[in-house]
């Protein structure tokens, strides 16, 4: 994301839930972003993949 977009979001209250084994977004995407955008909440989430049907993903997000 470049940083003129993240300007435009960074005011909105964010919470990044990444999960370590994510193939498809992989987890420097995530790190990369909280450091752009430092005003998110990253959670990483060591025993999870991509999907939200993840038990572990899952209960963060209801979280």
């Amino acid at each position: 994301m470049r940083k003129e977009n993240i300007d435009k979001i960074r005011h909105i209250p964010t919470t990044l839930v990444q999960g370590r084994y994510d193939i498809i977004c992989a987890p420097q995407t995530a790190w990369d972003l909280h450091k752009a955008w430092p005003e998110t909440k990253l959670i990483w989430i060591a025993a999870a993949g991509h999907s939200v049907k993840e038990p572990c993903i899952e209960k963060k997000l209801i979280e």
